[in-house]
């Protein structure tokens, strides 16, 4: 079943077909290359900058009064979780702003990447390790839900493939497109989000 294409996410596919007969462990003649990039841009981004900034702002100008101040040195340590937090946010914006991920799936195996900024996730899975690919929904704060796509491996503990996805249709997207890519049937996995 085709699935179609979602906002924020780009395909681009080369060389052979998509495995289509069997299982792609046994397939002659390799696999093409598939190419997933999806951004992580969502318009709130824009707003938790702004926030950051007069937040970072704020902690700058108190930390240098503190400073000037008798027994100074005392109240600017009270600030350090404060400027943990405003590194957090800056770098949650900035990495929403301009990062993507990038799933490559070959016949070398499913490689994931993230960037330009840094970020954790980074992977690399053997096709002859890849079992399935399964969605979960995460419930967040007031209501709000994401989805992540995970993997099954062989001999191994699930894999996180992709995070803070948006809704089902990126999720499922993702998902449909690498198993079709490489020949994996479609079974249901405990904890996966309904179909």
């Amino acid at each position: 079943m085709e699935v179609p294409l979602p906002a924020g996410i780009e395909v681009q596919r080369e060389g052979p077909a998509p495995a289509t007969a069997g299982d792609y462990r046994t397939a002659q003649g390799g696999l093409g290359r598939l190419r997933i990039v999806r951004r992580w841009y969502k318009p709130e981004h824009w707003g938790l900058l702004f926030f950051a900034i007069a937040w970072n702002s704020f902690v700058v100008f108190w930390i240098s009064g503190v400073l000037s101040a008798p027994g100074g040195i005392a109240m600017a340590l009270f600030s350090v979780a404060h400027v943990a937090v405003g590194i957090l946010i800056t770098y949650t914006a900035v990495t929403g702003l301009f990062n993507r991920t990038v799933i490559e799936v070959d016949k070398g195996g499913l490689s994931v990447r993230h960037g330009p900024i840094p970020a954790k996730g980074n992977r690399d899975i053997a096709l002859s390790d890849l079992r399935q690919l399964f969605t979960v929904e995460i419930a967040g704060n007031k209501g709000v839900r994401t989805y992540e796509l995970h993997a099954v491996v062989r001999n191994g503990p699930t894999v996180t493939i992709a995070t803070g996805l948006s809704d089902t249709r990126q999720a499922l997207f993702l998902e449909r497109t690498i198993e079709d890519h490489v020949g994996i049937v479609d079974q249901p996995v405990a904890g996966e989000m309904p179909k």
